[in-house]
């Protein structure tokens, strides 16, 4: 590849001590021009030893290290990132991921055409993890951007930030990501809406730019998150966009038929079957459930303080 362009790669961690050194370590063994790459990691408000490892690895004059005292969430960690940037092309990671030799120089393959200004990659369970019964649903083939296949655009709705590449000037035109949503999800749909509006054909999924990911949930964690989400992000999204509602599941919220489809019941049916077959659409419809059941807890929240 001829195309060498300059590189900002922007990593927040937050409580992540078992796996920094092997995400900064990866990120120094990538294979691109040292001249041209820039890494900004962020603090995010660690109370383990992240914050100590990040304070000593950051030494080398290729880090430059954002320490934050209290946790400010991915959007203010992020834009921190940005704003420190001043290059071509802007990537994220998320801190427990490990990249490929080959990461940046696949991602930058695929960005190199001039009618697409985002990729996100894809990501795989890390080799030294034991799969669990939740990771056929994280890394299913058909899962997200994967069923979408390459060289082809893909939808905001399958478009994330925890691995991918933007140009910059694309950035710029749509903005930073919101701060006001907080807790887990929302923040990342936001800012693809916004940037498949600007370049509905602009955005890409690339099988090759692989990260092994070190992290790994229960169950019952992510149905926790999924209706944190609901609860606090997902009201903020259809109100910002909502000629999306549909797209968002706000229609499964209060309508008839999502009282039919997804409550209490359905609910009981499917964490029944889930112990018995554990197939990937059914854990869908559980975490789909429990963001459901979050937004409508909003609403109520909502209509009593009215």
């Amino acid at each position: 590849m001829n195309w060498e362009p300059t590189v900002s790669l922007i990593i927040p961690f937050y409580n992540q001590e078992n796996v920094v050194e092997k995400t900064l370590d990866a990120i120094l063994n990538l294979d691109y021009p040292a001249e041209n790459l820039y890494i900004i990691v962020i603090n995010d408000g660690s109370t383990d030893k992240t914050a100590s490892i990040l304070q000593n690895m950051t030494v080398n004059k290729k880090f430059t290290l954002i320490n934050y005292k209290e946790n400010k969430g991915r959007s203010m960690a992020r834009n921190a990132g940005i704003r420190y940037a001043n290059t071509e092309i802007i990537c994220f990671l998320d801190g427990d991921m490990i990249v490929r030799r080959d990461w940046l120089i696949e991602m930058l393959s695929t960005l190199n055409q001039d009618s697409v200004v985002g990729v996100i990659g894809d990501t795989i369970l890390a080799k030294a993890l034991t799969p669990r019964d939740i990771d056929k649903f994280y890394y299913y083939s058909f899962r997200g951007a994967r069923k979408q296949g390459e060289d082809t655009p893909i939808h905001f709705t399958l478009f994330l930030f925890n691995n991918t590449a933007i140009k910059r000037h694309a950035l710029d035109s749509v903005g930073f990501f919101d701060d006001s949503f907080i807790g887990y999800g929302g923040e990342d749909t936001d800012m693809a809406i916004r940037l498949w509006e600007k370049f509905p054909h602009g955005l890409r999924f690339s099988a090759r730019a692989v990260v092994e990911h070190y992290h790994q949930r229960t169950l019952n964690q992510l149905r926790t998150l999924m209706y944190e989400y609901g609860y606090n992000n997902l009201q903020t999204l259809l109100k910002h966009h909502s000629s999306y509602r549909k797209e968002l599941g706000g229609n499964w919220v209060n309508s008839i038929l999502g009282f039919l489809i997804f409550n209490r019941f359905t609910r009981l049916i499917a964490d029944l079957a889930n112990k018995l077959f554990h197939f990937p659409k059914l854990i869908r419809f559980i975490i789909t459930e429990r963001v459901i059941a979050g937004a409508r807890r909003a609403t109520k929240s909502k209509n009593k303080e009215m």
